[in-house]
């Protein structure tokens, strides 16, 4: 997955909601073991390589567990969807979608709706296993933010030789 990169924006969401629960202990440890120091501090409009979005999910993951890669995911979907106020939930997931991609720079995020449910696909991102937990935590942010109660499952992981990763949220 080289040549691919996020924009801090984007990993600034994360370690935004790390610093939020467990201060500048917790952020600068997450910084330290993602290997982030490097960096300096993490600026928004600045691309930095889609690693290092991995590393914090991986981190995340090791020192808080799932459950706060999920809580971490749902709050970039409030993010994204305090922006754009959308209730209806196709369009909220198809502008979340588009928004997130502009994020990224030579990866994939799309959003195929289909009558009671959606498919997320997203490709070139994740090479940790760990990553596929923020995005279901985004899609079940959307659908809470949008008053849906849906289900989410993992269809297709890229980390276990899929071509994409695929979330399906159904209602």
């Amino acid at each position: 997955m080289q040549g691919v990169y996020v924009r801090g924006r984007f990993l600034n969401l994360y370690l935004n909601y790390i610093s939020t629960r467990w201060g500048p202990l917790g952020y600068n440890s997450c910084l330290k073991e993602a290997g982030l120091q490097k960096y300096g501090k993490i600026e928004d409009g600045v691309e930095y390589p889609v690693s290092a979005f991995c590393e914090i999910i991986a981190w995340l993951s090791r020192e808080k567990g799932e459950d706060h890669v999920l809580n971490a995911g749902k709050q970039v979907a409030l993010f994204y969807g305090q922006k754009n106020q959308e209730k209806d939930i196709k369009k909220a997931l198809q502008r979340t979608a588009y928004a997130i991609s502009e994020c990224f720079r030579h990866a994939h995020i799309s959003v195929h709706i289909e009558e009671n449910g959606v498919k997320l696909y997203v490709g070139n991102i994740n090479f940790r296993s760990e990553c596929c937990a923020s995005w279901i935590g985004v899609l079940k942010g959307i659908a809470e933010q949008t008053g849906h109660d849906g289900t989410v499952s993992e269809i297709e992981c890229q980390t276990k030789n899929g071509k994409f990763c695929c979330f399906a949220l159904n209602w």
